[in-house]
């Protein structure tokens, strides 16, 4: 189950720690992935 793309009524934090005040709404940004060729101790794998 997925989150919804914009999240509404909650309250904010920064690190985890301050509590910055309530939100009315917020949209998710849109994540991508990032790829890299493993390289094992430096030696090239099959």
């Amino acid at each position: 189950m997925a989150l919804p793309k914009k999240l509404k009524a909650l309250n904010l934090f920064n690190d985890g720690e301050s509590y910055l005040g309530q939100v009315v709404e917020v949209k998710l940004p849109t994540l991508s992935r990032k790829m890299e060729e493993y390289r094992g101790g430096g030696m090239n794998g099959p």
